[in-house]
């Protein structure tokens, strides 16, 4: 009969008193317990160590940084892929407005050069399109729209005409 084998035999004699307690099994050594804490590593470290320590803190604090502003810049770059003002007509009407409204504001000018309002407004919505590079400005001369209400602005977004602006 072995005492230090792990059976039920063996717990019922312990806990009778009849077999002595078991040995505690030596703990399994954690290799991040060999490991000095932070704060360990400050106790021990000298003034020029902890200037090392303090400035790889700082440059992962800026790499982390930096990585986070070139996401935002990338992101930024693919919504801002406009920036002037295109000129469209009934033939594709859908795909430039309704279609791609469906991933970007899109505001649609419509307009004649023969009124003389809508040459004024015109190079205002140039200046527009050039700031707001997220958002499409189209250029639209609708045939059978009469001059009197030029210049109109319609406002798409997610497929759909949100407000418009006669």
């Amino acid at each position: 009969l072995n005492p230090n084998e792990d059976t039920e035999w063996n717990d019922i004699l312990r806990a009778q008193g009849i077999l002595p307690p078991k040995e505690p099994k030596p703990e399994e050594i954690d290799p991040n317990d060999l490991l000095p804490t932070r704060e360990e590593i400050l106790e021990q470290s000298n003034l020029d160590e902890l200037d090392e320590l303090l400035e790889d803190d700082d440059r992962r604090v800026l790499e982390k940084y930096r990585q986070k502003r070139i996401a935002e810049m990338q992101a930024l770059a693919r919504k801002e892929k406009y920036g002037n003002l295109i000129t469209i007509d009934e033939t594709n009407f859908v795909q430039e407005v309704t279609e791609a409204s469906k991933e970007c504001a899109v505001v649609v000018y419509m307009c004649r050069d023969s009124v003389p309002q809508c040459r004024i407004v015109t190079e205002h919505m140039k200046k527009l399109a050039e700031r707001f590079k997220a958002t499409k400005f189209v250029k639209y001369d609708m045939r059978a729209y009469p001059d009197r209400n030029f210049p109109t602005l319609l406002i798409y977004q997610d497929g759909q005409l949100k407000d418009q602006l006669v």
